[in-house]
């Protein structure tokens, strides 16, 4: 009985090991990402993992991305403080230069894709390039703010521009009911106040704003024109400092209208041929939550 059962065992296992690879094999094969063309040509492949919406044209979309050669990496989004972010073109002529671009338009907030561009066709590489045949780019969607948001942002331009009027003479009257001032000469005119935290040093601060010349109102920037938030690390110099000092003074979810004397802003040097010399300014400003 032993032999007859150990002969069977010794018939069973080839095959039960056959079977096992065989369904390995097949396990392997369905799970791995298929390869495909986006619209413009680009190889890519794709990670999915949710079940919202595809991002659109006109969409905002923020994402990690690293560029490689084979296995090398030539840069990576993630050395850096501030996130890529790009507004989703509706010129197919544009998106069709960009496999970045067209790459994004195959994704979902929080997919993961993997881009493939071929070097032959383009003229001018690098000399570091040469000889490169193809490079890759890996994405990553972490936030996609719809059109129709940013259409909403838009819209408020009109409303922003009276209240920065209506601010303007209550500032020149000095007719304020309530206004905080720092030693270093802000101003501030809180018109939403809100419970979160006050952004610290180091971390990324997300505004709208709208900003014109003090004297005469006239309109020097805003956010409100693409509905896109200004990004900024707070205590880089990449501002100006009483925008900087503004922000910190702010909490997340509050707005106000900020005036600037011109020794915080862009003093006796101006700004090309925007700011002139020794320019007051005053910025309406809405701190983000995110």
């Amino acid at each position: 009985m032993k032999v007859k059962f150990c002969a069977l065992l010794f018939l069973f296992v080839p095959w039960f090991s056959f079977a096992q690879s065989r369904i390995n094999k097949e396990k392997k094969h369905k799970s791995k990402k298929e390869e495909t063309f986006t619209r413009n040509g680009y190889r890519f492949r794709i990670f999915p993992v949710s079940g919202s919406d595809k991002i659109q044209v006109g969409d905002l979309v923020y994402f990690e991305m690293q560029v490689m050669h084979e296995d090398s990496v030539i840069e990576d989004s993630r050395r850096h403080i501030m996130r890529p972010e790009v507004i989703i073109p509706e010129s197919e002529e544009e998106s069709s230069k960009s496999p970045v671009i067209d790459g994004l338009l195959e994704m979902q907030p929080g997919d993961s894709i993997i881009v493939f561009e071929k070097l032959d066709t383009i003229s001018e590489l690098p000399p570091e390039m040469m000889g490169w045949k193809e490079i890759n780019y890996r994405i990553k969607v972490n936030e996609v703010v719809k059109k129709e948001l940013l259409d909403r942002v838009r819209c408020r331009k009109a409303a922003i521009e009276d209240t920065i009027k209506k601010d303007l003479e209550v500032f020149k009257n000095q007719n304020f009911s309530k206004i905080i001032q720092t030693q270093s000469g802000l101003m501030i005119l809180m018109h939403r106040e809100a419970e979160g935290d006050r952004l610290q040093p180091g971390e990324v601060a997300k505004i709208q704003f709208y900003a014109v010349q003090t004297k005469d109102g006239k309109y020097f920037d805003s956010t409100f024109d693409s509905g896109v938030p200004f990004k900024f690390v707070v205590g880089s110099e990449r501002i100006i400092e009483g925008l900087g000092e503004a922000v910190t003074l702010l909490r997340r979810g509050e707005a106000a209208t900020v005036f600037i004397p011109s020794k915080l802003a862009y003093g006796s040097s101006g700004l090309f041929e925007k700011i002139d010399p020794n320019t007051d300014l005053t910025f309406y400003i809405e701190v983000l939550n995110n």
